[in-house]
């Protein structure tokens, strides 16, 4: 459930609940018992009653998000937005929206609209940091994690920007700064495994393999952070320590090609030349034919 309909949730039991409207509060409810379907019928309700009014637009649209609609929601949040135009939080489910199909032009025209409204607005620069960071304009998008850390620092914009910085190759900087997202939760699987990425790349095994237990300790069958711990055991020469972790991973994905490729790899420099033929094989007849 989205951070909105847990708000809403709550409105039954807020101080001021005799101001709030009985329709909002029969929304609630409804939230709250998760009777999504009477929820839709009751926001349909209100939407003719108060068809001017642009909050059952934004809870309509969050409704068909849940359930997978995204053209539903687009189309109705759109139609929201011809009342309330600077709606910072109709654009913004809107451009989830658009995010969730993969839409990343339309999305990211969304979070400039809302930044034109307030320059300020955290979640939207936040989204727009991570879109840019995911197709790889890796300058552009640290300018977006930098403006929120000066406006609230956040564990999110901590771990973007170390993120990037590790892509770009910085990664000393890069270190700098998913240790801070790692002060704010010490317990932050993803930022504990890009630790371990940095710190591999560093060759700085012995903290990265701590690091690697912190996170397994939290997610035993990560094959994440399995598979960096795989990497480090080979570049140390401990050869049947990482065919042990890579045959973990396999267990759990039979078709991770870089789990195949370093069992490979490790059987060779055992001389199991044997075992490492028929894994190179396999890798070729599944991966290479099949691309030819």
């Amino acid at each position: 459930m989205s951070e909105s309909f847990r708000n809403v949730k709550n409105i039954e039991n807020s101080e001021e609940s005799d101001k709030i409207p009985p329709y909002y509060k029969e929304v609630a409810r409804r939230i709250k018992y998760d009777e999504y379907e009477e929820l839709e019928e009751t926001i349909s309700k209100i939407m003719k009653s108060h068809p001017d009014n642009p909050i059952p637009y934004l809870l309509k649209g969050m409704l068909y998000i849940i359930n997978g609609k995204f053209e539903n929601a687009i189309n109705i949040l759109n139609e929201g937005l011809r009342y309330s135009p600077n709606n910072l939080f109709i654009r913004f489910i809107l451009s989830n929206a658009y995010e969730l199909m993969n839409k990343v032009d339309e999305s990211l025209r969304e979070y400039d609209e809302i930044l034109k409204i307030n320059p300020n607005f955290v979640p939207a620069l936040l989204r727009k940091g991570e879109l840019l960071r995911r197709v790889g304009k890796y300058e552009e998008a640290l300018k977006y994690y930098d403006r929120v850390l000066k406006i609230a620092p956040n564990i999110i914009a901590f771990y973007g920007k170390a993120s990037i910085l590790y892509s770009l190759g910085n990664l000393e900087e890069a270190l700098k700064y998913i240790d801070k997202a790692l002060e704010i939760n010490p317990k932050f699987l993803d930022a504990l495994i890009l630790k371990a990425e940095i710190l591999f790349a560093l060759n700085k095994f012995s903290k990265a393999i701590i690091t690697l237990e912190k996170a397994l300790n939290i997610r035993p069958d990560d094959t994440r952070a399995l598979f960096i711990l795989g990497l480090i055991h080979l570049k140390l020469n401990e050869y049947k320590e990482a065919i042990d972790v890579f045959k973990k991973i396999l267990e759990q994905n039979s078709n991770h090609i870089g789990a195949q490729f370093g069992m490979a790899v490790a059987y060779e420099r055992l001389g199991e030349i044997e075992e490492a033929i028929n894994l190179y094989n396999k890798i070729v007849e599944k991966y290479l034919k099949k691309d030819s």
